[in-house]
């Protein structure tokens, strides 16, 4: 198959001020194709680091994104990259919604989840 579509389905809550819904792909064990999400954060931070760099594209609002000792601001229409093996804090004071997009990760390596908590 050339192409695929990958119809519109919503998204799940994760916990208080986070949810998130997968578009592409798979971020369990390994793989070689990038993945593709979208997540939305509504007074909350998120904290993780991944063996992949991690890409967010705002689709709304401003999503705030700290990451070795770094701090960036991102509104709509910014992507924010957060290097392969960093930790990242994203929050968003009032609500940030996300295109996320995982890098290979032929490995299998594991990514490390530091949680959620409101802001």
């Amino acid at each position: 198959m050339t192409v695929e579509l990958y119809p519109l389905q919503g998204r799940s809550p994760v916990g208080p001020g986070m949810s998130s819904r997968s578009i592409f792909g798979s971020s369990k064990g390994a793989w070689t194709t990038p993945v593709v999400m979208e997540w939305e954060l509504t007074g909350a931070q998120w904290t993780d680091e991944h063996p992949h760099d991690e890409l967010n594209f705002i689709l709304e609002g401003e999503l705030h994104v700290e990451s070795d000792g770094e701090l960036v601001v991102a509104r709509t229409g910014d992507l924010v990259r957060v290097a392969a093996n960093s930790q990242g804090r994203y929050f968003a004071p009032e609500r940030a919604r996300m295109l996320a997009i995982y890098d290979h990760n032929p490995d299998g390596a594991t990514s490390v989840i530091g949680g959620l908590e409101p802001t």
